[in-house]
C-alpha cells in the first residue's frame, strides 16, 4: 500500500494509524482527512502547533473538534504526510456511493477518507490506497435526506 487515509478529529485514530502503519511500512504516506468547515487539524499541521477554531458547522459531527488533541497532535505532526480537506457535499456523495454501490453504511465523519480519494484530493493515480471507514452512527431520517 502506498497511501493510507483516515478521518482526523481529535487525532487519536490518526495518531494510532501513523504509529502502526509506519512501523509496518515506513515508506507509506499517511493523510488525515477532515471537513473544510472544521479544518483545525489542517491549520495546526500547517502551522506546526495546535490551533483552536470555533466549533465547526458540518454534517461530519464526529469531526467537529475545535483543536487536535494535546497528546495525539505531536505524533501526527511527526508522522503524518498531510491533512486533506473535503466539503460536506463531497461527504454526501460519498455516503451515497458507499451505501448504494458498496452496501456499506457509515456516518459522514467516517466517509471522509473515502471522499478524499473519490474527489482526488491528492495524486492517487496508479497507487495502492487504503481508506479507514469508521462509525455507523447516522440517523436514518438524516441519511434519507442525504439520498
Amino acid at each position: 500500500m502506498d497511501f493510507l487515509l483516515t478521518p482526523a478529529s481529535g487525532c487519536g485514530l490518526l495518531a494510532g494509524t501513523c504509529i502502526a502503519a509506519k512501523h509496518l511500512r515506513p515508506q507509506i504516506k499517511i493523510f488525515g482527512v477532515e471537513p473544510e468547515a472544521g479544518n483545525d487539524t489542517y491549520l495546526s499541521f500547517m502551522k506546526g502547533e495546535r490551533v483552536e477554531i470555533s466549533v465547526p458547522h458540518t454534517i461530519a459531527d464526529g469531526l467537529q473538534t475545535p483543536s487536535p488533541g494535546k497528546l495525539s497532535f505531536p505524533i501526527v505532526k511527526k508522522n503524518a504526510d498531510g491533512i486533506l480537506l473535503v466539503r460536506d457535499e463531497e461527504l454526501i456523495q460519498t455516503l451515497t456511493f458507499l451505501l448504494l454501490r458498496m452496501k456499506v453504511v457509515v456516518e459522514p465523519s467516517g466517509a471522509a477518507a473515502a471522499a478524499a480519494v473519490r474527489f482526488k484530493k491528492a495524486e492517487f493515480s496508479s497507487k495502492k490506497v487504503g481508506v479507514i471507514l469508521s462509525g455507523g452512527n447516522i440517523d436514518p431520517d438524516r441519511l434519507k435526506s442525504y439520498l
